[in-house]
Parts: structure tokens; C-alpha cells; sequence
């Protein structure tokens, strides 16, 4: 793998300073200025690792940006940045296929550590867990339903995770999506109450019992399930 980003959007001093300090972790970055240069045509010239796409005034056209990267370049790791904490301004860019979601104000260093860590994390199942959700009928139109698929690819990379607090889940999700982990937990919960109300979880029972179970207990099932039938292998 390159180790070249590319910083797509406003040419200010905060993203140049993030450029040189990329160099001191053995990163090359460059800036491309929304306003001056094609994303497409950018990536499309050059190889890059990954893409960080930092979201100007209007929340639409980013995530338009960030699914017509993925479009044309489905195995390139996008990466939002965002200056708004809205839930919904956040989930619209992980929905639109980005990898994860930084919330600004950050510092340079820790944005860096955050590119690089999921960078190096392993493959990404986002958009396989979410479509492999929906073929089982669970609403997508509820909070706590990407929360849980984020849980799940935690699990499938490191299912060690889930015998620990499990706190430490929620909070790697709400970093994610620049919320708290309370917030995460009862998302989980609501979803899987609503859930259970529409009798979903029968179909994961052979006498056919709609069974509620704990946010633990979902997460578990739904990485095992997930895992089981793409063959996944767990390191």
C-alpha cells in the first residue's frame, strides 16, 4: 500500500499544518481546494491510500462528494471531517460511505493518529453489515441501527472486545459518529425493542420465539451470524 492522502477541501492553515505533520509520520499529503480542482479526475491520476474529504458549508455536497468517490473507487478509504456534531450530519457521511467521521475541533496530532489507526485498522464491512441487516427486515431508519452495524465490525475484527466493559464499544462508536456513548447505548436499545415489538427476532429462533435480547447479547449474534455466512475469517 501507497502512503499518500489526499485532503479534499478548503486550502485553509489548519489542513496545511495537517499536511506537514502526515510527513513526520512517513505519510505524503497533498490538498486539493474544492474549489480549484475535480476529486474524480484527482484520485483518478494519482494512487492514493485514502482520502480525507472535509465538509465545507453545505453537508449535501459533501456526501455527494463521498459517494462519488466510493462509486468509482469502492476499496479507497474515505474519511469525513466534519464541523458539525449533528448525529444526522455525521451519519448521512458514514451512510454515503465513508470509513469514519472526525468532528471537529480537533488537534493536528490526534487527527493524525485517527487517519493512521484507521488506516492500519482491518477490512472495513460497513456497507456488507447494513445490507446483510436490511435482508433481515431490521429498520434502517432508526439510530441505533448503524450503531449496531459498527458494533458488529468491531466484533468480526476483534471479538475479544465483547468479553471487556462493553462500554468500550459504545464510546469507539460515538467517536465515530460524535456522540456519547450513552447516546450509543440507548440507540442499541431502542432498536433492538423495536425490533423485537415487530417480531424480528423470531426468524433467528427454530420454535420460532421472539426473543429480546441485551445489546451484548444482539452484538454477539449478529457478528457470529455475520461472520457464519460470509465465512469471515476471526484473527
Amino acid at each position: 500500500m501507497n502512503n499518500r492522502i489526499l485532503i479534499y477541501g478548503n486550502y485553509d492553515f489548519y489542513f496545511r499544518f495537517l499536511c506537514r505533520r502526515f510527513k513526520e509520520y512517513g505519510v505524503d499529503a497533498e490538498m486539493l481546494d474544492r474549489s480549484r480542482g475535480d476529486v474524480i479526475s484527482k484520485l483518478s491520476k494519482r494512487k492514493y491510500c485514502s482520502v480525507i474529504v472535509v465538509n465545507g458549508m453545505n453537508a449535501n455536497k459533501t456526501a455527494k462528494s463521498i459517494s462519488g468517490i466510493k462509486k468509482r473507487f469502492s476499496k479507497l478509504p474515505v474519511i469525513a471531517v466534519s464541523y458539525t456534531s449533528l448525529y444526522s450530519v455525521c451519519r448521512r457521511f458514514i451512510e454515503s460511505g465513508a470509513e469514519k467521521c472526525i468532528v471537529m475541533p480537533d488537534t493536528v496530532e490526534n487527527v493524525c493518529k485517527i487517519v493512521i489507526n484507521t488506516l492500519n485498522s482491518s477490512e472495513v464491512y460497513i456497507q456488507e453489515i447494513a445490507d446483510f441487516m436490511e435482508s433481515y427486515g431490521f429498520p434502517d431508519n432508526i439510530n441505533g441501527f448503524y450503531y449496531l452495524c459498527v458494533a458488529v465490525e468491531i466484533c468480526i475484527k476483534s471479538p475479544k472486545r465483547l468479553l471487556n466493559n462493553i462500554f468500550d464499544i459504545y464510546e469507539s462508536i460515538g467517536e465515530r459518529f460524535g456522540v456519547g456513548a450513552k447516546i450509543v447505548e440507548r440507540s442499541i436499545r431502542h432498536f433492538s425493542n423495536v425490533s423485537f415489538k415487530r417480531g424480528l427476532f423470531e426468524q433467528f429462533f427454530e420454535d420460532g420465539q421472539n426473543f429480546r435480547p441485551s445489546n451484548r447479547e444482539l452484538i454477539c449474534a449478529m457478528s457470529d451470524i455475520f461472520t457464519n455466512r460470509f465465512n469471515l475469517y476471526r484473527k
